[in-house]
């Protein structure tokens, strides 16, 4: 399976201003694939996500349900196509290299690199650096959520008793 990505605009058929509801029929009806609905609570805000098991890919919704914040692909099933690029046919530095090429305004940070110009943020794998541990391609709206607290979103995960910081 290919995904064609048009950024901040889709990933295949699969539209960012697509509703909580239509995503559901489209992967049923489109793409025939088995899903997980859950949420997820980060600093008092809940996000309905859709867990797509054969694509080992996560979506994740606005608190309103009405688009998508990003779409997060952790295997290189399906094939994801940037322009003329596959994404999930690269390592890690050769994608960033490319990328970088056409991207002057790359953030490249110490385990990912983000392209506002594409719509994507791409995480190395920790244990294997040269290989892809996630491809997050994400809306105009994401990049302008605050930043999160990262003892807060533990907190979120593990519970009040969770410090980061004890």
């Amino acid at each position: 399976m290919k995904l064609q990505i048009i950024p901040y605009q889709k990933a295949g058929e699969i539209n960012f201003n697509d509703t909580y509801d239509e995503i559901i029929e489209k992967i049923k009806r489109l793409y025939h694939l088995e899903y997980t609905e859950s949420e997820q609570k980060v600093m008092q805000k809940i996000y309905r996500r859709i867990y797509i098991k054969d694509w080992d890919a996560v979506i994740s919704f606005d608190m309103e349900n009405n688009s998508i914040r990003y779409f997060e692909y952790f295997d290189n099933k399906p094939t994801l196509i940037l322009n003329d690029i596959i994404l999930t046919d690269k390592n890690y530095s050769s994608l960033l290299k490319l990328i970088k090429k056409s991207d002057n305004n790359l953030i490249v940070k110490d385990e990912s690199f983000i392209s506002e110009k594409y719509g994507i943020e791409v995480h190395k794998n920790p244990t294997k650096p040269r290989e892809i541990e996630s491809v997050l391609i994400f809306s105009k709206e994401y990049l302008s959520e605050p930043e999160i607290d990262l003892n807060e979103f533990y907190k979120s995960i593990m519970g009040e008793d969770y410090d980061l910081y004890d």
